[in-house]
């Protein structure tokens, strides 16, 4: 397909989306519009990639320079999203510092969620499946096995399933009691000085932290000999009989449900009497 083709069936993609999104969330009003982006978005980036990835199925350098700058591209609007939260976070306790009014912590809150419902889902959708192309094209750079990839699969898919399992239900928590307070009048001393809130504060800002160290080492590529990775190299060898790049794909998305199931599990562990926020 030559270039011209790919522009337009790309703006047809593109148009198609649209008028999906445009007559979905036509007749809602409000914050009835933000459940319809929370599901349309990742599902749209989802279907934008496998399309993409089945139209090229076969390794061509310059669809992985693709791949590869939308992955990059993916993984610094993350970090993005992750300093504006903790921008809108600060902010919120600035105000209640200043012992401002319920209303405007309550709005900052609220600008928190909105981002937090719209923005990292499709992101973080587009940096799992573009680094999948990625592993798929060079099984031998972008190995499992090798330590840095080793961290960064594990890092990121701990990150991913807690932002579903706990950052974004906190956040959502954290709006809506604001939100209880402002309505009812609350002043801000009486729901702020609460421990769910402090530990609630931590547990968004160790995704902001964490992010960075994750990320260095896909920067340097640091590589060593070690028993996970060893682990790693020796279950690659027996996926052996699949066909080339599918044994480091299915690794790394084994890594990548064994960590949703640890996830999962110690959250359930530390609230066995609470449910997950929906």
């Amino acid at each position: 397909m030559t270039w011209p083709l790919w522009l337009l069936a790309g703006m047809a993609w593109l148009i198609v989306w649209v008028w999906i999104i445009v007559t979905c969330v036509a007749a809602r009003e409000g914050d009835a519009l933000v459940a319809i982006f929370r599901s349309l978005l990742p599902a749209g980036c989802t279907a934008t990639c496998l399309a993409s990835f089945l139209t090229v199925p076969e390794r061509q350098p310059t669809f992985h320079r693709i791949t590869l700058w939308a992955h990059h591209a993916s993984v610094f609007l993350l970090f993005l999203f992750l300093i504006t939260a903790e921008y809108f976070q600060a902010e919120a306790g600035w105000r209640i510092w200043h012992r401002c009014s319920t209303q405007s912590v309550a709005a900052s809150f609220r600008r928190l969620w909105l981002l937090t419902e719209l923005t990292p889902a499709p992101i973080a959708v587009a940096v799992l499946l573009t680094g999948l192309r990625l592993i798929w094209d060079s099984p031998q750079v972008n190995s499992p096995s090798s330590l840095w990839l080793f961290v960064m699969v594990v890092g990121y898919s701990l990150f991913f399933w807690d932002g579903i399992l706990g950052y974004r239900p906190i956040v959502r928590r954290m709006w809506r009691d604001w939100k209880q307070s402002a309505d009812a009048g609350i002043p801000v001393a009486r729901p702020a000085c609460t421990r769910r809130y402090a530990t609630d504060t931590l547990q968004l800002a160790l995704h902001f932290f964490s992010w960075p160290l994750i990320s260095v080492f896909g920067l340097f590529r640091w590589n060593a000999l070690t028993l996970p990775t060893q682990a790693i190299a020796h279950l690659i060898g027996r996926l052996r009989v699949l066909p080339p790049g599918w044994p480091e794909v299915t690794t790394a998305a084994l890594l990548w449900l064994l960590a949703g199931v640890l996830v999962a599990s110690v959250r359930a562990c530390f609230r066995p009497h609470q449910a997950f926020d929906r």
